[in-house]
């Protein structure tokens, strides 16, 4: 189950990116390949989840995924050379 969730995120997040930057004309000068970021950004969130079921969810839901978004936002902008909304 784990790979799947993997490939849905992987795909998720790699088709969102190609929407943007389509979408909304942003520059994208990526420092990563987009599979290498894909990759890592569903590893951390499957992690940190993973995490919080483990631990008895000891945040609530949008507690940690503000805690993410501050985790992974700074270094994929950096990387892949956009702004995120």
């Amino acid at each position: 189950m784990q790979t799947r969730m993997r490939q849905i995120i992987t795909s998720t997040v790699t088709d969102y990116l190609r929407e943007k930057v389509t979408e909304e004309g942003l520059t994208f000068q990526p420092s990563i390949s987009l599979d290498v970021f894909a990759n890592y950004f569903a590893g951390s969130l499957l992690g940190m989840i993973t995490w919080w079921l483990e631990n008895e969810l000891p945040y609530p839901p949008e507690e940690m995924a503000g805690m993410f978004q501050r985790l992974i936002y700074p270094g994929a902008r950096e990387a892949l050379g956009i702004a995120f909304p």
